[in-house]
């Protein structure tokens, strides 16, 4: 080497290494901190938290960027390399200056402020792409013989494949119901933002920044169903085909390789979890999920460990939380037993120190950095911005009411299985199982000190279910295989998994719901036939009648699993007739209690839609915002005073009538503030 090479490879590089990490702490960290330090002073959450955020964040940039760029620092293309992240980030600030011109000018309100804040944030976001690629083409060199024991060209896969599309059209061709809230939340998405995808491109991708970085129900998850939606109409039915097929199927196939075991074994665990295919048919597409818990079980455990597993691993968590907002849980549960296992592995001194902590900071940068680069808002004001617990106070439930809901949702026999299977296997020293377990355990107790589970929270167990259940049928499996002819063990393989089977995808068909402890999953494809759907049709014809050209506001006062604003607003769609509006004019936004605003909408609204008696699907105490408010408005006082009754009324199921009324005055300021007092407590 020559002495201008190594002069430009030792000189410059710490120059720009230490400018790279400068440009991003100072400036859009500077970005990030302020509104995490605002939360601070408004005591969103502990000071210890943002200490410890702000080491690993400084901390994630250090290793990772040293690791990446300076592992060859002899080399003047590493150089060039940082030259290039430089000037690549420039380029993408400055071009970008305008579309976050607000966030730039309120830090810094000059313009040549403003300028070096966009270059800042420019250099980390080249920063983060460039990163994120290394630690993926690493980990991809490092595992090329990574091979797959269940290739998808077999029986099994085509069976599970064909079942799964059965079960989706057996239940949208028996469906008399309208979809409302979290089963149809999604659909309705997918069918308004396909109008923006081919026409205005650009505003559909933002519009789904936007809602990652401000909604708990971002538009990530509803970008397949969004193009296919565009592509093939607004069908229901190509709303469930694209989750079973993209989503579960994609699901089940990766924690299948995750688990490592035969096709078979793999076969009959899929046949003992129904409820994925069951929910996901409702409308959940929460299966997606699934896919990231698979692929960070499927690296972890890999067979090559590297510093580049734990960067892709940290990337697919950060990948788990923007999907669906609720699998923080999964994610945190995962992290403890990681940290656990990387400290046996210390103990036992299968790995140093320094290497155990450069693993999970690697993790913890790769899933931080991430985050706070493309979406700091998510970070600031939802994921540490918001206290939960209180938020969601009304979801929360008994623990004997969560356990009986896992067993009406997995059934006793899958359950008894999972345990049985993870005594078998703890003997057979296979001990990814505690790994399994233990996830699940601090999943669980982490979730229910935010609120009770429901059922698209049973996803979180899956993961851990399906790899317990295809390790033990392999167990099972292996010993027949060794003590029975291979005609008898056909006929036994085959007999077992018509029985597993018969138990898991028929068994649905025969009951609805209930609150007992079925042998069996405890769930169905049928939904209730509801028999009041004219009486809905004419009740929503007349609103429209009601609200008129002009967009007269009607508030819809019940919350109700049979009857609220979604179910007008979903009607026409969900039997598949031609609907005039979407409705906008319906406002219902206050249900729960702790979480939702005040009813004021109702001082201002023309009408109000009114269930009697009052239509809570919570407890009634956590939903007072409903309770109180309706029986204001139908006894006629407070701000009922306010409203008239219109001589017509509507009958629906469950002895529910639903009433109209009519504001004839202004809401005076006594009656606003005597309504609303009977709310403090």
């Amino acid at each position: 080497m020559t002495k201008l090479q190594a002069a430009a490879a030792n000189f410059p590089i710490k120059i720009f290494s230490s400018a790279l990490v400068l440009f991003f702490v100072s400036f859009y960290g500077g970005l990030n901190l302020q509104s995490l330090i605002y939360a601070v002073i408004s005591s969103v959450f502990p000071l210890p938290f943002l200490i410890g955020f702000v080491f690993l964040l400084l901390a994630g940039i250090y290793l990772l960027f040293f690791y990446a760029l300076d592992k060859k620092s002899s080399s003047v293309l590493y150089a060039a390399a940082k030259v290039a992240i430089l000037l690549l980030g420039s380029g993408i600030g400055l071009f970008g200056r305008g579309y976050f011109s607000y966030s730039f000018r309120s830090l810094a309100p000059y313009a040549a402020g403003s300028i070096i804040m966009a270059i800042g944030f420019g250099i980390s976001v080249a920063f983060v792409l460039c990163i994120g690629a290394w630690l993926l083409y690493s980990f991809i060199s490092e595992n090329k013989n990574l091979k797959s024991s269940t290739p998808t060209r077999n029986i099994t896969f085509v069976a599970m494949v064909i079942i799964l599309n059965i079960i989706a059209v057996v239940h949208i061709a028996g469906a008399r119901t309208v979809y409302f809230w979290d089963t149809a939340g999604f659909w309705t998405q997918s069918i308004w933002q396909s109008e923006l995808l081919f026409d205005n491109t650009p505003t559909f991708l933002n519009r789904v920044l936007i809602s990652i970085n401000q909604s708990d129900y971002n538009l990530l998850p509803a970008i397949p169903t969004t193009i296919a939606t565009a592509l093939f109409g607004p069908s229901r039915l190509i709303f469930v085909l694209v989750i079973m097929n993209l989503y579960v199927v994609t699901a089940f196939y990766v924690l299948t390789r995750a688990a490592r075991t035969t096709r078979l074994a793999a076969f009959a665990a899929f046949l003992c979890l129904p409820l994925v295919a069951v929910f996901s048919a409702v409308g959940f597409l929460d299966a997606g999920g699934l896919i990231f818990c698979g692929v960070a079980l499927l690296v972890y455990f890999g067979k090559k460990t590297s510093p580049a597993t734990f960067g892709v691993t940290g990337l697919l968590l950060a990948g788990m939380f923007l999907f669906r907002r609720w699998y923080i849980f999964w994610v945190m549960g995962f992290v403890v037993c990681v940290v656990i296992h990387q400290l046996y592995l210390l103990y036992i001194k299968e790995q140093k120190f320094k290497q155990a902590a450069q693993n999970l900071i690697l993790m913890g940068g790769a899933f931080f950095i991430p985050l706070t680069v493309f979406f700091h808002m998510l970070v600031a004001e939802r994921l540490v911005g918001v206290n939960y617990g209180q938020a969601y106070v009304a979801y929360w439930h008994p623990l004997l009411q969560d356990i009986n809901n896992f067993m009406r949702w997995f059934g006793v026999f899958p359950l008894v299985a999972v345990a049985a299977f993870f005594v078998l296997l703890l003997l057979r020293k296979k001990y990814i199982v505690l790994f399994l377990l233990g996830q699940m355990i601090v999943t669980f107790v982490l979730f229910r000190t935010v609120q009770g589970h429901f059922q698209q929270h049973a996803f979180l167990y899956v993961p851990g279910f399906f790899i317990i259940l295809a390790l033990g049928f392999q167990e099972i499996f292996q010993f027949v295989r060794a003590k029975t002819k291979p005609a008898r063990l056909q006929i036994i393989l085959t007999v077992a998994i018509v029985l597993v089977a018969a138990g898991t995808h028929i068994a649905p068909f025969l009951h609805y719901g209930g609150t007992g402890k079925p042998f069996y999953p405890g769930i169905t494809l049928r939904t209730p036939d509801r028999q009041d759907l004219a009486e809905l049709l004419r009740l929503a014809d007349h609103l429209d009648q009601l609200s008129g050209p002009e967009g007269r506001i009607i508030g819809v006062v019940s919350s109700s699993l049979l009857f609220n604003g979604d179910v007008l607003r979903n009607l026409e769609l969900s039997l598949n007739l031609p609907m005039a509006q979407r409705r906008w004019y319906l406002a219902d936004y206050s249900h729960i209690d702790g979480r939702d605003i005040l009813p004021t909408y109702l001082y201002w609204t023309s009408y109000a839609v009114v269930a009697y008696p009052p239509q809570t699907h919570m407890r009634p105490e956590d939903q007072t915002l409903i309770t109180i408010t309706a029986m204001e408005i139908i006894n006629g006082t407070t701000l009922g005073a306010a409203y008239e009754q219109l001589p017509i009324s509507y009958h629906l199921d469950n002895d529910i009538t639903v009433y109209i009324f009519r504001r004839v005055r202004a809401v005076s300021d006594e009656e606003v503030t005597a309504f609303e007092a009977l709310f403090e407590r």
